[in-house]
């Protein structure tokens, strides 16, 4: 009977098995190796791998396989990143020169990691990404274990108010083959206080009772002429409604007197 000692050698990829077992005519062996996929592999979209057996008979000459083994895996991968966004103001009506901080979460809920590219606010501008809180193991790399979070601030001006200031944010991000992820968005609102002496239409239900409709309601209108005369005329139906939803007219008489 003629036995081999066989050495099975995997080629590209997985190191040299080196196992000296008998072979004896007829028998096969099965020998398994593990192989850790490399952000290199994503990129490439493919896993090539081609393995080569050979081994010494008992003459001690070598033997080799008759062909080369061939193995391709396609590789593929899902990169997502998640945006959420919050201010400190939440459920509170701002005023002028008041300052709301905004914070921007980051997470990652794709399947491999991401690098964070900006992150633009089109109130804000651009967003400070070079120090997160979050990343835990300092690798750089947002992990799909971490949340990363960034702040900005915000002073309220004059024009903001008689509205809810609404801001958007944009996420983009990068995968490990430097390819960018698809956008993230997020999006806050924080409601400002009715200044009756700025705001010219504030919000129907307005509480009228002990407003000065004279010189005041005249600066509301934002015209500095009409300081002398301002007349008031509603319909039958409405009352004072600053949204003139009722048919109500505010007319300004801008002549002042001498």
């Amino acid at each position: 009977m003629k036995l081999s000692y066989f050495l099975v050698m995997m080629i590209a990829l997985i190191p040299l098995v080196d196992s000296h077992d008998q072979l004896a005519p007829g028998e096969s062996l099965t020998y398994t190796r593990n192989y850790t996929v490399k952000v290199a592999d994503l990129c490439a979209g493919w896993i090539n791998n081609t393995a080569n057996a050979g081994g010494i008979d008992d003459c001690d000459k070598t033997v080799n396989a008759s062909k080369d083994a061939e193995w391709s895996i396609r590789t593929e991968y899902h990169p997502v990143a998640s945006l959420k966004k919050d201010s400190d103001k939440d459920g509170k009506e701002v005023n002028v020169g008041d300052i709301i901080t905004y914070t921007y979460s980051v997470g990652n809920i794709g399947d491999v990691n991401l690098t964070i590219d900006s992150i633009v606010d089109d109130m804000l501008g651009p967003i400070d990404i070079e120090s997160p809180s979050g990343d835990s193991n300092s690798d750089g790399w947002l992990n799909l274990s971490e949340v990363w979070t960034y702040t900005a601030s915000y002073v309220v001006q004059e024009d903001d108010l008689c509205s809810k200031i609404a801001n958007w944010a944009i996420l983009n991000a990068l995968d490990p083959c430097k390819k960018p992820v698809p956008p993230a968005n997020a999006y806050a609102e924080v409601k400002t206080i009715c200044d009756e002496l700025i705001c010219t239409c504030c919000e129907s239900g307005t509480n009228w009772g002990g407003i000065d409709v004279g010189n005041q309601k005249a600066m509301g209108l934002h015209n500095s002429e009409a300081k002398n005369s301002v007349n008031i005329i509603t319909d039958q139906k409405g009352g004072h409604d600053c949204r003139a939803k009722n048919g109500a007219k505010i007319i300004a008489d801008q002549r002042e007197e001498e």
